[in-house]
């Protein structure tokens, strides 16, 4: 009998699986919903379904989950996946971080709850026409990268109304960041970004050509001396057009005695005295 017993272990396998018995496919089927305590590895590299462990090609491509770009699978083995969960009731998960699936990638898969879709696409309406609307929105939204991305898309600052960890993909916060956000909400890894610090920089430096304050900016970029130049630069020109503008200084410029006096200075605008 328990000889028996080993090579039923060994020879039976699930339904469409490979061998057991120490075969990778035991846990490479696991449901994308149920618990494992070893994930398998997020190798970069990888060129085959993380579920059926096949191969990608023209009839079977790939399908990246926003997790990690290395995430990769076949959009049938994924859809079985999600299926089997919901029919248990389980929230589905990436196969490989156990991460849930937002509902940009659940629509894809042709699974999403009518009533929520709904709602979603209330709330899409919302943040694309107010960014900093996301604040109010249901967490399982704040949540939802594509409503996420939507909102930094209209106003970088929303960024920080963000749930489910964000602040760690790449083109959100790079989204963020080209229209107000801070980089400083971003992951740490995400923040030592050259390509992102100087995409921040230049959004901050267009600002101030415009009028704009540092005052909104990370704290990285407020004392940064270049950006503090020509922010000064900027209102110099400015109160020396109409020096009554330098009440619409920030504070730290309408304390610089070269402004004020280059807005009061030869009986330009005494009203600037006010400020």
């Amino acid at each position: 009998a328990p000889v028996f017993l080993v090579l039923l272990g060994v020879f039976v396998a699930p339904s469409g699986g490979r061998l057991l018995g120490g075969g990778r496919g035991t846990s490479a089927r696991a449901s994308a919903g149920s618990a494992t305590s070893t994930p398998p590895p997020t190798d970069s590299g990888r060129e085959e379904c993380a579920v059926c462990y096949e191969g990608f090609h023209v009839g079977r491509p790939a399908f990246a989950l926003h997790c990690h770009s290395a995430h990769r699978f076949h959009k049938a083995c994924l859809e079985t996946l999600v299926k089997r969960d919901r029919l248990n009731r389980l929230k589905s998960k990436c196969p490989l971080c156990r991460r849930p699936l937002d509902d940009e990638a659940l629509e894809q898969l042709g699974v999403v709850d009518p009533k929520m879709h709904h709602q979603k696409r209330e709330w899409l309406e919302k943040v694309i026409m107010q960014g900093l609307d996301l604040k109010h929105a249901p967490d399982s939204l704040r949540a939802d990268r594509r409503v996420v991305l939507k909102a930094v898309q209209e106003n970088g600052r929303a960024l920080v109304y963000a749930l489910g960890g964000w602040s760690a993909d790449r083109e959100i916060v790079e989204t963020a960041v080209v229209n107000g956000g801070r980089l400083d909400w971003a992951s740490p890894e995400l923040q030592a970004d050259p390509e992102l610090q100087a995409a921040e920089r230049n959004y901050w430096l267009e600002q101030i050509s415009a009028g704009g304050s540092l005052q909104l900016a990370s704290p990285s970029l407020r004392t940064s001396p270049a950006l503090q130049a020509a922010e000064k630069d900027y209102w110099l020109q400015a109160v020396g057009e109409l020096g009554r503008s330098l009440c619409d200084a920030p504070p730290r410029l309408r304390a610089d005695s070269d402004v004020v006096l280059r807005a009061v200075g030869r009986g330009r605008d005494s009203y600037a005295l006010r400020c």
